[in-house]
């Protein structure tokens, strides 16, 4: 399912929204548009300048639910995000993603390493064999459930908070069935500062590079919660707008018109 909607808990409740508001999505790359392939939907014009290593090759039928995406074989694309600690000292990334590798190594989903052990999320070898869905900090790596398929897709996401000093890591392995939780990691650590840019599908290096599809990449500089994930997951992605204070005005003034 691929869509961007409004989602409203309760308005005349003027409950908080299940999920952030807008204003706390820094990017989101959902690659269906043809014409703009690297166009940034979240309405900051954080669009991808370009690939590095060998470009990803993008298709109308590649992603997630055949949907656009790009398929990666040596390359990433560059999105003008900065995620140090120092500018989001809590943050939360993360795609839809398939490989087409279960040999061991490293292939990075998302990065801004710049070789100091910063903030990373993709597949390693580093935590133990098998190859597994693997968070990186600036001191050191939480792995997850091991990949078991080329063909399924799975939805992975980190969340970062230097104020607690600590990071937890979400799988879900076949995103395709979402009746099930998310599994989650949780493991203290520090995160280093890399690159100002985010690269998505490699290092900003061009060095571990993504071998499968990679789609609806998001970036939120707040930490979001399970059910927060949870739902991104089970809907596709829902970018709930306007924001609940929005919302509360809308209720209140809808009860002062029918008042009247």
């Amino acid at each position: 399912m691929k869509k961007t909607a409004l989602s409203l808990i309760t308005v005349f409740g003027l409950t908080s929204l299940a999920t952030p508001a807008r204003a706390a999505l820094v990017g989101y790359y959902n690659f269906d548009n043809s014409a703009n392939p690297f166009e940034d939907s979240s309405g900051n014009a954080n669009h991808i300048t370009g690939s590095i290593g060998t470009a990803p090759t993008w298709g109308s039928a590649v992603g997630y639910n055949g949907s656009g995406a790009h398929d990666y074989a040596g390359g990433g694309l560059s999105a003008p995000v900065n995620v140090n600690a120092g500018v989001m000292p809590q943050m939360t990334w993360g795609a839809w993603v398939r490989t087409d590798t279960l040999v061991a190594g490293n292939y990075q989903v998302l990065s801004h390493e710049n070789g100091g052990w910063d903030r990373t999320l993709g597949l390693s070898d580093r935590p133990g064999s098998p190859v597994q869905y693997t968070a990186f900090t600036g001191s050191g790596a939480t792995g997850s459930a091991a990949a078991v398929s080329t063909t399924a897709w799975s939805f992975i996401a980190t969340s970062h908070n230097q104020n607690t000093g600590q990071i937890t890591l979400y799988v879900d392995l076949d995103a395709s069935s979402t009746g099930d939780a998310l599994l989650e990691f949780t493991t203290a650590g520090t995160f280093g500062d890399g690159n100002t840019t985010t690269t998505i599908g490699a290092f900003p290096s061009g060095n571990e590079a993504w071998d499968g599809a990679i789609d609806q990449v998001f970036i939120f500089d707040e930490e979001l919660s399970s059910a927060q994930l949870t739902q991104f997951r089970n809907q596709g992605f829902v970018i709930p707008e306007p924001s609940s204070a929005l919302l509360a005005g809308m209720a209140l003034a809808l009860l002062h018109r029918r008042r009247r």
